[in-house]
């Protein structure tokens, strides 16, 4: 049985007067712009341009006036566990009294949220921040999916340190098999031993794992790559245990890496996301002024603007 596909239609709230109320009576007089447009509108109509043809260049003129305002970041989730929010996300939201999330995808408030649960996070768990900054600055995410010729765009015309190559070809070797698949313990075991972390898509939220498993919190089923890097997922998570080893050892002290105000601000952006639900959200940058909407199949959403 097929499931079928779900739109979710937001758009900017309209300041355009009606033409009509809805008991069918003539609306308020309308700005003088508004009377402009409609004659415009009459006009092409009368030259039998189609409703099409006026849909897709109207469309054309906000996006290009789109193009001088910054973007709008939208939350969306990506996985088929569906878009829900953890308790702990959930308490944080009432406490700023932000509500009907669902509805406002884009609203600068939920953004925020996200971004400042981010830097909670960091404070109870340093140790995060510390791992991140070394991936973000080092890129060892690209670094690791280079040396293992994974596909993965743009990343074989990045250059890397050469020292910093050595270091990621023995981690390599260290955490993969002779076939070049990842162990199933590269990112830990259980203190039981009874089963690898990351086979494991623990019910329990981003932050109480990382309680029970601060050494190995990068197993945690929310933690992902971006969407265009999926195949990826291991290879991300990885990068963070290599981040670990970095951190270890005077030899490394080189790539320690101090605060960077912007940065920082997309780490806790990215933290927040993983801290916020047990699935996996994503956020997506699309141009200001124009409509969306947010297609939904088997659970798993997708932003469509175009």
């Amino acid at each position: 049985m097929t499931t079928p596909m779900t739109t979710i239609n937001y758009s900017i709230r309209s300041s355009f007067q009606p033409l009509h109320t809805s008991d069918g009576r003539k609306a308020a007089q309308p700005s003088p712009n508004e009377v402009k447009f409609d004659q415009v509108v009459k006009a092409l109509l009368e030259e039998n341009h189609t409703h099409r043809d006026l849909k897709l260049r109207l469309h054309q003129i906000v996006v290009e006036e789109a193009q001088k305002l910054p973007p709008i970041k939208v939350v969306f989730g990506p996985d088929h566990g569906g878009f829900r929010f953890s308790k702990e996300f959930n308490a944080f939201l009432d406490s700023r009294s932000i509500r009907d999330y669902y509805s406002h995808r884009s609203d600068p408030a939920l953004i925020q949220a996200i971004s400042d649960f981010g830097r909670f996070i960091c404070d109870k768990f340093p140790f995060i921040l510390d791992e991140m900054r070394i991936v973000y600055r080092w890129k060892l995410d690209k670094l690791l999916a280079k040396i293992r010729k994974e596909f993965c765009r743009d990343v074989e015309e990045m250059e890397f340190n050469l020292d910093l190559v050595a270091e990621a070809t023995s981690f390599i070797k260290q955490m993969c098999n002779t076939d070049g698949r990842w162990k199933k313990d590269c990112l830990g075991t259980f203190p039981n031993g009874e089963r690898s972390i990351y086979d494991d898509e623990p019910e329990v939220s981003f932050m109480s794992f990382t309680e029970m498993h601060p050494d190995f919190w990068m197993a945690h089923y929310s933690v992902g790559p971006d969407e265009s890097y999926r195949s990826q997922n291991i290879t991300f998570k990885a990068s963070f245990r290599f981040a670990r080893v970095l951190l270890q050892g005077g030899e490394h002290a080189r790539y320690r890496v101090a605060s960077v105000g912007v940065q920082d601000a997309m780490i806790y952006e990215r933290i927040g996301l993983f801290g916020a639900t047990s699935s996996r959200l994503a956020i997506e940058s699309i141009p200001a002024l124009v409509d969306f909407s947010i297609d939904e199949y088997d659970g798993a959403e997708s932003v469509n603007w175009r």
